[in-house]
């Protein structure tokens, strides 16, 4: 949990690039240029899953209906909010998976513009 003014910043890494969000930000996955996060690859559906970051710093991911499902830690979910923590994976199958990583804001903000 933050301590003040300490805000917490979020990172999904994975082999595809990385995505970095915010507490507050709900960030959509999927092969649709509309997405934050666009992976064009053949089994990733159009709108493949939806990650936020809650004001009381914790992460939550759903899929979005997709057609091949989305996994969390080798389970899958539904379009129901899962509680995910630093260290777990999102996997979007057929080799496409994320790690779940945060970080003090400014540190996040940091990795983010010198990348």
């Amino acid at each position: 949990m933050s301590t003040g003014s300490a805000r917490m910043g979020y990172l999904l890494l994975g082999r595809g690039g990385f995505l970095g969000f915010r507490t507050g930000e709900h960030m959509i996955i999927g092969a649709s240029t509309e997405c934050d996060l666009c992976i064009q690859v053949e089994h990733v559906s159009r709108f493949h899953c939806e990650i936020f970051a809650s004001e009381d710093e914790r992460c939550f991911v759903r899929d979005l209906h997709s057609s091949n499902g989305t996994l969390v830690n080798g389970q899958h979910i539904s379009n129901s909010w899962q509680e995910v923590v630093a260290g777990d994976v999102v996997d979007l199958q057929m080799g496409v998976s994320f790690v779940l990583m945060s970080f003090p804001l400014e540190n996040l903000e940091k990795f983010v513009l010198n990348s």
